[in-house]
């Protein structure tokens, strides 16, 4: 094995939390649980890869940019993918809907945050076709899937190891698989 990625998907818009529990999470500044938690990697030298939407990054500047400045301070320890501004069901999406909420949810995370790879966590690990042709076509190199978000003859077909798409704009897109849940 090459790597072994801790990935955290942070979609606090649609996560069990109720809006007041999450605005508590960030309240405090350096007290806060959300800056607490995060400050655990960085002391512990653990590397981690954070999925945030735009919607929770929109929430951190403005109620907490403490944790901002401590994830852009340890470009050894945070790493952050692309994700959607507002975590949603991709594949209710239409075309324009999705390409929409992709670049607001880039936008976002590139204006905020210095060290973003170009790989894609989806909400739900779920994409259909459409969705991976645009994310080729926008130059995103690779996604995250999980094939039990799928029906039983489809996850059947998805490798468990990490693979290519091909023919999608004459490029290629890496596709990570996943087992069970994050």
């Amino acid at each position: 094995m090459k790597y072994l990625v801790d990935v955290v998907n942070l979609n606090s818009d649609a996560s069990c939390l109720s809006s007041s529990r999450w605005l508590e999470i960030l309240r405090g500044e350096e007290n806060s649980y959300l800056y607490n938690w995060l400050n655990l990697y960085a002391n512990s030298g653990k590397k981690v890869v954070l999925g945030l939407t735009g919607a929770c990054i929109a929430d951190m500047v403005r109620f907490n940019p403490e944790t901002v400045s401590l994830i852009n301070s340890r470009p050894d320890i945070f790493e952050l993918v692309l994700r959607p501004f507002s975590h949603d069901i991709s594949l209710l999406r239409s075309k324009e809907g999705f390409l929409k909420n992709y670049m607001l949810g880039k936008a976002s995370v590139e204006k905020e945050f210095n060290n973003v790879s170009n790989y894609f966590l989806p909400p739900e690990f779920m994409l259909t076709n459409e969705q991976i042709k645009i994310l080729s076509g926008c130059g995103v190199e690779g996604t995250f899937i999980n094939p039990s978000r799928f029906k039983k003859e489809v996850e059947k077909r998805i490798p468990k190891y990490p693979y290519f798409i091909n023919g999608l704009f004459n490029s290629k897109l890496k596709c990570i698989s996943f087992t069970g849940n994050l």
